[in-house]
């Protein structure tokens, strides 16, 4: 046999394919390929599991109600002119017949200047009845710019109106409820304070009175004790109710005789 038939193998060949052609090419890996964490994959997948939870619920409420409002058309109508007026969306308008119903024509000059005169004669009985109408100018200025504040997000939340159009817009039945509302709002922690106050004077005039009418010579100050409406004011100011009728038998104790 002929050694030169089956040379040695050159270990520097490079390897050969099962079928005997050149072996395939090989892709290297990209350089710094950045590394799958599976912890924050795993936090990811539940933080989405979390919120298609959250929306199927939403779904699963919101569906049921916009069935019923898709279901009779005259209330969804109804719930969408509410919607328009309150974001104050003007819609183009349709007709069924597929023509353009006509415009209705702006209010007449005198139209416009009655609403305005029982617009004006609402806020005047309003500054009576709070008594705005007594304040100086300034402290009138500051506290209808507050009102204003309270009545903007009241009647118009988007913020897509001028203040002549909300009062334009608004129901002139509904106006007074309205103001009523924004004026708590804007007074609400004063009322708070004054409400205190009326229940500390409350409180002092209850006890001249009760130490008033103590005679040392006929009443002991160990018989003494706190009345219900004594009770009902210091639970509302907030007072020790043993620390008051202790100072309460002291003062009668040095009470002079009537």
């Amino acid at each position: 046999m002929d050694d030169n038939s089956n040379p040695s193998p050159d270990n520097n060949a490079p390897p050969q394919s099962p079928t005997g052609g050149p072996p395939p090419s090989q892709t290297p890996p990209p350089a710094n390929q950045p590394q799958t964490d599976p912890i924050e994959l795993a936090k990811k997948l539940g933080e989405a599991e979390a919120k298609l939870e959250i929306l199927q619920n939403y779904q699963n409420q919101v569906d049921p109600i916009l069935v019923t409002l898709h279901s009779d058309s005259e209330l969804t109508q109804k719930v969408l002119d509410v919607h328009n007026k309150r974001l104050g969306i003007t819609p183009s308008p349709t007709s069924t017949d597929g023509g353009v119903p006509p415009i209705p024509p702006p209010p007449s000059s005198t139209e416009l200047d009655n609403r305005n005169a029982h617009i004006a004669n609402i806020v005047k009985d309003f500054y009576t009845e709070t008594g705005i109408d007594k304040m100086d100018e300034e402290a009138k200025k500051t506290i209808n710019g507050v009102i204003m504040n309270q009545l903007r997000d009241i009647l118009d939340p988007m913020g897509n109106k001028t203040d002549a159009q909300i009062f334009q817009d608004v129901s002139l039945t509904k106006l007074p409820k309205f103001l009523k509302d924004a004026h708590f709002l804007a007074t609400k922690d004063d009322q708070i304070k004054a409400a205190e106050e009326r229940g500390r004077q409350n409180l002092a005039q209850e006890q001249v009175g009760v130490l008033g009418s103590f005679s040392s010579s006929s009443i002991e100050p160990q018989s003494i004790t706190l009345t219900t409406k004594e009770r009902e004011i210091i639970a509302k100011a907030g007072w020790d109710e043993a620390k008051y009728l202790e100072n309460k038998k002291k003062l009668a104790a040095t009470t002079p005789p009537s």
